[in-house]
């Protein structure tokens, strides 16, 4: 019986520049991956106003994609920071006419904190000191300023 085997004739130096094109291209696709799932996320803290006496705190979160995609749970986290906030700014605008209240974002733990701060006039007319934190169950990998 006749051994069958196929021989291929390849010169090593087109094996080696193919493997090397090849690792080159996987490289490329696992970082392009991996940039999708870690955008620049840049969160901040500005100054602004609820009403002509409330002033709270705004938050400004930006995200911008490292590539043209990006998945959807950094949206949902997002968004999640985002009516967390807004939840809260109505609380305030709801049940306080007057004041100055702080936030200050951490994240730690993989958890992002947002804590408000500082003194507000109820709508009966009595001055309350507001130290409220909530935690949220995820974070935003971020640079806060």
């Amino acid at each position: 019986m006749k051994n069958q085997y196929i021989e291929f004739k390849i010169k090593k130096k087109y094996l080696c520049i193919s493997i090397i094109l090849l690792m080159l291209l996987c490289g490329i696709g696992g970082y392009y991956i991996w940039c999708s799932y870690h955008p620049i996320v840049d969160i901040q803290v500005v100054d602004g106003g609820r009403g002509k006496d409330l002033k709270v705190q705004t938050i400004s979160v930006v995200v911008a994609p490292r590539t043209r995609m990006m998945p959807s749970f950094v949206e949902l986290n997002e968004r999640k920071l985002w009516i967390q906030y807004n939840h809260m700014n109505e609380y305030f605008l709801n049940n306080y006419k007057a004041g100055d209240i702080k936030l200050h974002v951490e994240l730690k733990d993989h958890k992002a904190i947002l804590k408000y701060t500082g003194t507000a006039t109820n709508l009966e007319g009595q001055e309350e000191k507001i130290d409220t934190e909530i935690v949220c169950d995820y974070a935003l990998d971020a640079n806060i300023s």
